[in-house]
């Protein structure tokens, strides 16, 4: 709504008037009756500044008549007011200016002048202006005043009044002498490329970014430009109730689209599965998947050594010898290596050999390939998963084996062995693969609980379990397909999880993003190759984008932030002082409607990421 500034030609009184149209003659005469004095004023000020003239209404200069009694206290109690907030709430929005207008200067955004001119609308918002010809003339004779004011007016003290000059002129100081103190402002870097005039601002970078997004996100000016005194008006802002409830309002649209980002990650995946349970009906899934996948394998190998002995080539004599030399030099450790012993027992059940494992006598000659091959099953069958020792010594035997095998036999044998070692590289020496399948020594319980298999394989193991968790399943067929596609759903859902596991909600009840826990799953998992590995190349940029952005929006620098809420207590100690007086009520109204109106611009172009108006 349009803002009309006006003035009494008798009082001289200045109003600012919110509506539609300009006020008439009549509502003006009838505005300004209400604020009317006995004795005219017949000159106004018109303009400020060194520009300033003094217009005469009746065109011919007038004596101005004697200050009465009541105009002098009047008067005096202006000036009182003038004094004390120049002294106090005016040193403090002139030295608040200062800096915000120096911080300005140095970063590029305001001229010298500018700076200064901030400084003083600073103090200016916060200083009483009297209105009375009584309290100009006194506010402009300090010495004056001082002499002549009571003891205490308005609870300032003529020393606290007459050192209002000495506190402006050290604020005007200090003013000066901080520019030296600031650094100038260096070019920010992106992607080891200096941004400079000519390059895209960085802010603009964050923003097409957070706009490249599924959903995408719209960056405050403080968060785009990461500027320290932005973000701590914005920060600071959004604690008010009125004004600062559009960037509150912001905030927790942001903290929603990032979760909405997340579930358009997992909605891309294809998922088909509950919310609930999720785990372990993926866990289930990729158990399945992987058994189908070792039993036709094992049908196939089967099959394979069928044919290779109706061929007749399981009967192909092989020299055993070297197993029964590692079984020999080797005894001494039978004990902590129980499979040595077992194996010794396999040979006297089949008959084959002699002599002793416990004297270290025992002899092999030439077995059939069919013997040897049932010798590997029992190794296979009875070395113990959770014994480091027994599986050593497991796959030291089984190698001498091989070795002794190896080109004995036709093309069906030697297609049959060449499954058997696909097999034993796929599912009996792939850790993860293994463990997955295999269940506890001396018990019906999996090794990996299946409500367990996705954390096992994502967070728990390394990037070659996650390979061949991933490569078993893609050539598992439309079973296979499925399960990885819930994998990576799973593995998305554990992420938004970490990142709202925390308690807190915002205004309208939905989670608030920890930006720590998206960033550390997120880091954890692209480090070492999982986050390419599970979603490829182009997803991996995604999720790094969504939690660069998740920092911009959720993260601000040190010390924007006020927790303790002091200067929010201070502001409101400030303004019950002004309850019990009616004069200081009026003042304050006024000026807070100014004020605010200032506010909500400037919070209207810090959500539209505008510049400052100058």
């Amino acid at each position: 709504m349009p803002v009309y500034e006006v003035t009494d030609p008798k009082t001289g009184m200045t109003l600012e008037l919110e509506g539609d149209s300009p006020p008439t003659e009549q509502e003006l005469e009838e505005l300004f009756s209400k604020y009317s004095v006995n004795e005219p004023i017949t000159q106004i000020p018109v303009g400020t500044g060194e520009n300033s003239t003094i217009a005469d209404i009746n065109q011919q200069p007038t004596k101005q008549p004697e200050p009465s009694i009541a105009d002098k206290a009047i008067g005096a109690l202006e000036a009182g007011l003038t004094m004390g907030t120049g002294s106090t709430t005016g040193a403090i929005g002139y030295g608040v200016g200062a800096i915000r207008g120096l911080a300005r200067q140095a970063a590029g955004y305001m001229t010298a002048e500018e700076a200064q001119q901030m400084a003083e609308q600073g103090a200016s918002d916060l200083t009483y202006t009297p209105r009375t010809q009584a309290g100009q003339e006194y506010v402009a004779g300090i010495g004056e005043l001082a002499g002549a004011l009571p003891p205490v007016v308005a609870g300032f003290s003529p020393q606290q009044m007459a050192g209002a000059s000495q506190a402006a002129k050290a604020s005007s100081l200090a003013a000066k002498e901080l520019p030296s103190m600031i650094p100038k402002r260096k070019p920010e870097v992106m992607g080891g490329l200096s941004v400079g005039a000519a390059e895209v601002p960085v802010g603009q970078v964050r923003m097409a970014q957070a706009n490249e997004l599924p959903v995408p996100i719209k960056l405050t000016k403080g968060q785009a430009e990461k500027d320290f005194e932005q973000q701590r008006f914005e920060r600071e802002t959004a604690k008010s109730n009125d004004i600062g409830k559009p960037i509150r309002d912001r905030y927790a649209e942001q903290n929603l689209q990032l979760q909405q980002n997340l579930d358009s990650f997992i909605d891309q995946t294809g998922t088909e599965l509950p919310e609930t349970n999720f785990m372990l009906e993926t866990g289930r899934m990729v158990d399945s998947a992987i058994r189908s996948k070792a039993a036709v394998a094992k049908n196939q190998i089967r099959k394979a050594y069928k044919e290779a002995e109706a061929a007749g080539e399981m009967s192909s004599p092989v020299n055993m010898a070297p197993l029964a030399s590692y079984l020999n030099e080797n005894r001494a450790g039978r004990t902590s290596a129980p499979i040595m012993k077992t194996i010794a027992d396999e040979l006297e059940v089949q008959g084959v050999g002699s002599g002793r494992l416990d004297d270290g006598t025992l002899q092999l000659g030439e077995l059939t390939l069919g013997q040897s091959e049932k010798l590997r099953q029992t190794i296979n069958k009875f070395a113990k998963d959770n014994d480091p020792n027994d599986l050593r010594v497991a796959s030291e035997m089984k190698n001498i084996i091989d070795a002794s095998t190896d080109g004995a036999g036709g093309e069906a044998y030697k297609r049959a062995r060449g499954l058997r070692r696909q097999y034993a590289k796929q599912f009996e020496n792939t850790g993860i693969i293994r463990d997955i399948l295999g269940k506890k020594r001396g018990s019906d319980d999996r090794k990996i609980a299946t409500e367990n298999i996705v954390n096992k394989a994502v967070f728990g193991g390394s990037v070659d379990d996650l390979k061949a968790v991933r490569r078993t399943l893609q050539t598992q067929g439309q079973e296979g397909m499925a399960a990885w596609k819930e994998m990576q759903a799973s593995t998305l859902r554990q992420i938004r999880n970490e990142a709202t596991k925390n308690n807190q909600v915002d205004q309208n009840g939905n989670p608030v993003i920890s930006s720590a826990g998206l960033n550390r799953i997120v880091t954890s998992l692209d480090k070492n190759g999982k986050l390419v590995n599970l979603f490829g190349a182009k997803g991996a940029e995604q999720l790094k984008l969504l939690n660069d952005v998740a920092r911009d929006v959720m993260v601000s620098q040190a010390g924007t932030v006020n927790n303790s809420n002091t200067s929010t207590a201070i502001l409101a100690a400030i303004e019950s002082m002004s309850y019990g007086a009616p004069m200081l009520s009026v003042l304050k109204f006024s000026r807070d409607k100014i004020k605010d109106r200032a506010l909500r611009k400037r919070v209207e172009r810090a959500l539209n990421n505008e510049g400052d108006k100058k």
